[in-house]
């Protein structure tokens, strides 16, 4: 595998050698990731087809939910499937970049306890003007008309 040691969305080369037969092709593919499921570890199952000198090539991408440290990836070649090698490398850590302006400052927050918010003034926006509606003459909907 190269490069050996790579991060989650990272593509990666695979190459096996010394297949009996490499026009047959061949297999590589991580760890299943748990009991009943279908997904692997670092990689999904990737087919590999001849490349140059004899070798099987293919080019994977390492999962994105791939965890950290070692990880195995296991080859096969499609003539002699039994015959599995398993080749270990690294996962990083994917590296996540936060972007914090230098300029800014943090807001203070004010508490307001219950009971000052009894006192706070009642703001009505300037474009609104509120009339006084006889509630006797007209429905409650009409009573408070804004303007």
């Amino acid at each position: 595998m190269n490069p050996t040691t790579a991060k989650p969305g990272q593509s990666v080369t695979l190459t096996l050698r010394n297949c009996k037969n490499p026009s047959q092709g061949g297999r590589a593919e991580g760890a299943v990731m748990g009991k009943g499921a279908t997904a692997r570890s670092p990689i999904e199952a990737t087919d590999l087809k001849p490349g140059p000198k004899g070798t099987l090539v293919g080019t994977a991408t390492i999962s994105s939910g791939a965890r950290p440290g070692k990880a195995d990836i296991n080859f096969a070649c499609a003539s002699k499937p039994d015959a599995v090698v398993t080749v270990s490398n690294t996962v990083r850590s994917a590296t996540r970049t936060s972007v914090t302006p230098s300029t800014s400052r943090r807001r203070r927050r004010h508490a307001i306890s219950r009971r000052s918010t009894d006192q706070l003034p009642l703001v009505i926006p300037r474009q609104a003007a509120v009339r006084a509606v006889p509630v006797d003459r007209y429905p409650l909907a009409d009573c408070l008309r804004v303007l």
